[in-house]
């Protein structure tokens, strides 16, 4: 098994040998492991050969906690880039923290609406194939690639190294029901349940699915 610091072997690994077990699931659509691997390419080629995100930057998302985001961070370790979510915040709170890391992009949903900065939609990243071939950085599981806001206005900046110190020997749930990027979800449910090939399942997108299917009903 590889360690689950090194995510995107442990993913890649994943959708050679595994890749049609089911990893989370979006209304009308099934991602299995294979496709989400495929997914986390494709982002990569959008954010680079598109987007002009580089390596050393750090990109921002503001919004209401998509699962998209879990492929939007994999691209960004790609890429050597790093990734602060701010989830569920007050636009004001979410300037504050971006004007504290020197954001260079702002990947939003498509109902957020951010002032400043070059901003992208989510749904845009992997709304088509993006046919550009990006250059992809070594992975280095001690980078600190992921800024993390704090209630106290701190930024905590941790590697995916310090946040697999805490990791659930195995996945406490396979729902997530809050933010998708704090150091409970990340270390409790999220990274155990990829690494175990667990399915994830999202309560925001679940509400949505059930939703749609008592439309369809009717």
């Amino acid at each position: 098994m590889i360690e689950s610091s090194r995510l995107l072997a442990m993913l890649s690994a994943h959708a050679n040998e595994h890749g049609d077990l089911l990893c989370h699931w979006l209304p009308e659509r099934l991602i299995t492991y294979r496709r989400f691997w495929s997914r986390i390419e494709r982002a990569s080629a959008r954010l680079q050969g598109e987007w002009g995100v580089q390596q050393g930057q750090t990109i921002a998302y503001v919004g209401a906690s998509h699962p998209d985001i879990v492929v939007l961070y994999a691209a960004l370790l790609r890429l050597g880039a790093a990734f602060m979510p701010l989830e569920g915040i007050s636009t004001q709170a979410a300037m504050s923290f971006m004007q504290q890391a020197e954001i260079s992009h702002v990947v939003v949903d498509d109902h957020t609406t951010v002032v400043g900065g070059t901003t992208h939609y989510l749904p845009q990243l992997l709304a088509d194939w993006c046919h550009f071939e990006p250059e992809v950085n070594e992975e280095n599981p001690s980078a600190k690639s992921l800024l993390l806001p704090s209630a106290s206005g701190v930024i905590d900046h941790l590697s995916l190294s310090e946040l697999c110190v805490k990791l659930s020997p195995r996945a406490s749930s396979q729902w997530v029901t809050g933010s998708i990027f704090d150091v409970e979800s990340l270390t409790n449910i999220i990274l155990p349940s990829l690494r175990d090939m667990q399915t994830l399942r999202f309560s925001a997108i679940e509400k949505i699915a059930s939703v749609h299917l008592s439309n369809q009903q009717e």
